[in-house]
């Protein structure tokens, strides 16, 4: 039996403008120690956009101070998640210019 294509080919965007961002918590908000930050991303996708394809990644920090009740907790970049939408890879304003153009046709 021969083999079949893959039914979704993977995407690769080798020139999209790459967006990092980090925890915007300095302190603990339990403790008040300094944030450490850590290696690890919590949320990372290419987003497609009216101006092309944009890498988005969202770093975590966590509280270090072992007296803290909330030691090791993740503490996330809330920004990287306005670009779009869960599980989803269009940007808002994709979404937006849909909604719209339906409605206009609707109308």
């Amino acid at each position: 039996m021969e083999k079949q294509p893959r039914h979704r080919p993977t995407r690769k965007f080798e020139n999209a403008k790459r967006l990092i961002m980090e925890c915007e918590l300095v302190a603990c908000p339990h403790y008040g120690e300094v944030l450490q930050t850590r290696h690890t991303w919590h949320m990372r996708k290419t987003i497609q956009t009216l101006e092309g394809p944009l890498f988005v990644a969202g770093k975590t920090k966590k509280c270090a101070n072992a007296a803290c009740r909330h030691a090791g907790q993740p503490y996330y970049a809330s920004q990287a998640a306005l670009f779009s939408l869960p599980k989803s890879t269009y940007g808002r304003p994709c979404y937006a210019r849909r909604c719209v153009g339906l409605y206009r046709v609707a109308a």
